[in-house]
């Protein structure tokens, strides 16, 4: 037996792996069991009568009726994310994976349906909340506490191809899956805000309203579908861009306790043993292992299963190297109806040195103001004094967007309520030949369509354009 084949046994056979796979009898059952893994679909894909959206509402009906004693009782889920869930740091991913798995066996359980899998909304190719979720106060699927419509659509700006495109081929995982955190710090102490959880996460939750507005977003079934698709974007961005995560034994050894099984028993589990998951507990229709842009398109082979099991686990030692800061010269208050500009004077000789050294610059805004989930979301642009509200984000000037979830009992800033947000704009200073002199940086706050906002003003304690050089040193 090679020394591959036993680490797969052994990853098979001990931790998350035996238990997640029904403790199978034989190597055979436990490999037909990754083979024939439920499949993630997409929501939109599936009409009202799909045996998987029956089950879906069985399931919450019955959730919706368990006892206040019950873990698996509807509202107790949603607590666990109100009191447990890392926002704004590197756990939030690996977090709300477990998450998703332990909810996904509970439906299962409950609705009796052996090969469920939760389906995913992919709001970049479908931006509205898609049919099956308004049947009206009697369905189980339905929130009456959204603020959008049926017909409301989701900012390209925040959600579109273009924009997700780039994120899941990010090749910095502290860039794509937030910031990192001390190995003894609270899993919610802030890290800072990476692309995916920045951008589409947090736009996602503001867009949609009313409970995804909070931390007890998973009241609204829609949350679970959200949360699919993001975690469906960390899945493409291992296996179809191969990009890898970090290897960081701060990340690999956290423990998440507050979750329970489809029988209600509580369960423990690592980050590491989360990366497993999308190999031996589900799959997805359309990417990653067992999808059908990937060789395992009709099933597993035991080849194949090694070779998932080896890029799951697959990590690198990163980091992100500052070389450069240049700042704009005063904190940035930006409101509705009011875009904000800041000049920031960057040193050209630093520029080519980094460009020379396949630098990448980054905006980063320090010390952002949090209390904006529903009320607005921003779009930022360099060189462009007059964007607003209307610029498209296929302007060239366009640098990305960011919005915000629900800070409270988060540890953002030291408990002071801010949060930092980090935009790639290396292309678009690239598209426009911008190689250092002064730049300008515009912000422009968006609010959502059709509701009074809370807040009006966005504070930024620092904006500052960073030369970064990326060292992701995968493992030989």
């Amino acid at each position: 037996m090679t020394q591959d084949r036993r680490e797969f046994l052994r990853t098979v056979m001990a931790g998350a792996g035996w238990g997640l796979l029904g403790s199978c009898a034989t190597l055979q059952s436990c490999q037909d069991a990754i083979a024939n893994r439920p499949v993630r679909r997409n929501i939109s894909s599936l009409a009202a009568g799909d045996p998987i959206i029956v089950a879906y509402k069985s399931a919450i009906a019955q959730m919706k009726a368990l006892p206040s004693s019950d873990r698996r009782n509807w509202t107790n889920q949603a607590k666990i994310h109100n009191d447990f869930c890392p926002h704004g740091n590197w756990l939030f991913l690996p977090w709300h994976r477990a998450y998703l798995l332990y909810f996904e066996r509970i439906c299962r359980k409950l609705s009796g349906m052996a090969d469920f899998a939760l389906p995913y909304w992919n709001w970049s190719t479908a931006p509205s909340i898609p049919a099956v979720f308004w049947g009206g106060s009697s369905d189980p699927m339905f929130d009456g506490t959204r603020h959008v419509t049926a017909t409301s659509v989701a900012s390209a700006a925040s959600v579109g191809p273009a924009v997700l495109g780039p994120i899941v081929n990010e090749p910095n995982f502290l860039v794509f899956g937030s910031g990192s955190i001390p190995a003894t710090g609270s899993q919610r102490a802030s890290g800072g805000y990476g692309t995916l959880e920045g951008t589409p996460h947090n736009y996602v939750h503001g867009f949609v309203g009313g409970d995804m507005g909070a931390y007890m977003s998973p009241l609204d079934p829609v949350f679970w579908q959200h949360h699919n698709m993001i975690e469906r974007c960390w899945v493409e961005r291992n296996f179809v861009h191969n990009q890898p995560n970090t290897n960081d034994h701060a990340w690999l050894d956290r423990e998440f306790t507050e979750f329970c099984d489809e029988n209600g028993n509580p369960v423990r589990v690592t980050v590491a043993e989360t990366l497993l998951f999308p190999v031996f507990s589900y799959r997805y229709d359309d990417v990653g292992p067992g999808g059908p842009a990937t060789p395992t398109a009709t099933r597993d082979t035991r080849a194949i299963q090694d070779r998932n099991a080896r890029i799951a686990k697959a990590g690198a030692s990163v980091r992100l190297d500052v070389r450069r800061k240049f700042a704009a010269p005063q904190p940035v208050a930006v409101a509705i109806d009011r875009p904000a500009s800041a000049q920031v004077a960057v040193d050209p000789q630093a520029v080519k040195a980094n460009r020379d050294a396949a630098g990448r610059t980054f905006l980063v805004l320090t010390g952002a103001s949090m209390d904006h989930t529903e009320d607005f979301s921003v779009r930022a642009f360099v060189n462009k004094p007059d964007a607003s509200v209307d610029t498209p984000p296929s302007d060239p000037h366009f640098v990305g967007a960011f919005a915000f979830f629900n800070h409270a009992g988060m540890e953002h800033d030291h408990g002071t309520g801010t949060g930092d947000f980090t935009l790639d704009a290396s292309e678009t200073l690239r598209r426009l030949g911008i190689e250092g002199g002064t730049i300008e940086l515009t912000l422009v706050v968006v609010p959502f369509a059709d509701r009074q906002p809370r807040t009006r003003e966005l504070t930024i304690k620092v904006a500052e354009l960073r030369l970064i050089q990326d060292v992701v040193d995968r493992a030989p």
